[in-house]
């Protein structure tokens, strides 16, 4: 986020960019030529900036920020007409809608306005393949389509079919759901992430398994997408409060590890990598590594590994090939204060079994996706699992990292995907 100040440290006006560099440099070389830039530019004294957590976290912020300031140069979202809203109805079965300001029915209750409409409708979305909604007028008759997806569950045409308590415990779930949308909206998922997890818990001690599992992807999914702060209003109170938290997560990490069992722990985290390997039913396998500096990427040290002559879908394989490249560039790329292996127990004992890695002593663990457990190597061939709250910062730390090796992965992988069916 970043906001324009004039001389009087007013904000005149709020703005977002996953390239912050990029998106201000524009405003003062020309490349932005929207009428009311020229007469922005000239009024701008100031630029505060707020670094988020997600791009959710973002929409909200602006939102509020934009409420809040009322920013002389914000006009499409001041306009009554062109900002989008999400609205959900009061009714029995209540509607969620994205639309225009303009649109709003009397009666229903309005989150926003936002000032991008393909942002929101894609996040809107994200949501809804999480916690299910209707975005249609209930009538009794067939499910709609989106009930097939399971986007729209319990669908309100369906349950208006049934009576008695089973129309009853659905609507109860539906309102339930609607719920935990409303305070996601308010940036309140804190309280969504720990509901689901009692859920999930109660689910276990029924032995309703697969109920249970059901909840804890969802938890899980809500956790990566709104880590800590969920509260908007902290970033309010605090502009750096992103920095705050990884520096946090990074002491919590050094100080779980330092007194952990494992093998050469770190002595610092000033320089991270992360490795992860890519492919689709073995072909055209990717490496990837990518490095944080003091908790934040570096994309200039990024690194890319065609895997080559490895038994198709073998990761073991892949990942050995890939650390033994990365070995032999210990003096040049410098050497890493904690290597992370996007894995389990398995991916981590072939990494420790590299005479390359023995012989620098460095630090290694792994991340294993399915639970987010971290694995450790505590012995000779034996390591032991370290468990986390989702919550916990050390944990979002290295998830962070983990899944920006992910992206960087795929993206090589379907750059040789793509090279190998147009250019064969």
């Amino acid at each position: 986020m970043y906001l324009f100040k004039d001389s009087d440290s007013q904000v005149v006006y709020v703005g977002k960019a996953k390239n912050l560099r990029t998106r201000v440099r524009s405003y003062f070389t020309g490349h932005d030529t929207r009428a009311k830039i020229k007469h922005l530019v000239p009024v701008i004294h100031q630029v505060e900036v707020v670094v988020t957590q997600s791009e959710w976290q973002a929409l909200l912020l602006e939102a509020e920020l934009i409420r809040q300031f009322q920013p002389k140069f914000n006009t499409e979202a001041k306009d009554d007409k062109r900002p989008v809203v999400i609205g959900i109805s009061k009714q029995p079965w209540p509607v969620v809608k994205l639309m225009r300001q303009s649109q709003v029915k009397p009666g229903w209750q309005i989150y926003g306005p936002y000032q991008s409409h393909t942002q929101m409708r894609s996040l809107l979305q994200r949501i809804r393949r999480l916690i299910p909604f209707s975005d249609h007028p209930a009538r009794a008759g067939k499910p709609c389509l989106y009930h097939h997806l399971g986007w729209c569950d319990p669908c309100p045409n369906l349950a208006l079919t049934w009576t008695g308590e089973k129309q009853q415990a659905a609507q109860a779930q539906y309102l339930q759901q609607i719920k935990y949308i409303r305070a996601i909206l308010r940036g309140q998922s804190k309280q969504v992430i720990r509901a689901y997890r009692q859920l999930r818990d109660q689910a276990s001690l029924t032995q309703d398994y697969r109920t249970a599992d059901k909840y804890h992807r969802i938890q899980l999914q809500l956790d990566k997408w709104f880590n800590q702060p969920q509260d908007i209003s902290q970033y309010l109170n605090s502009p750096l409060l992103q920095q705050q938290l990884r520096q946090f997560g990074l002491s919590s990490l050094l100080e779980i590890l330092s007194h952990s069992e494992m093998i050469n722990p770190p002595l610092a985290l000033d320089r991270i990598e992360a490795y992860d390997i890519a492919h689709l039913a073995g072909q055209e396998t990717a490496g990837a590594m990518v490095v944080f500096s003091q908790g934040w990427p570096e994309p200039a040290s990024y690194r890319q590994f065609k895997i080559k002559k490895v038994k198709p879908g073998d990761d073991y394989a892949a990942m050995q090939q890939l650390l033994t490249r990365r070995a032999q560039h210990w003096q040049d790329w410098g050497k890493p204060d904690l290597m992370v292996i996007d894995g389990g127990r398995g991916q981590l004992s072939k990494a420790v079994q590299l005479a390359a890695i023995q012989q620098q002593q460095l630090s290694v663990i792994a991340l294993a996706k399915q639970r987010e457990t971290i694995w450790l190597p505590v012995g000779e061939a034996e390591f032991r699992p370290l468990s986390l709250p989702q919550s916990h910062p050390a944990l979002q730390v290295i998830q962070h990292i983990r899944d920006e090796a992910h992206r960087f992965s795929r993206r090589y992988h379907h750059k040789l995907r793509h090279k190998q069916i147009f250019n064969p």
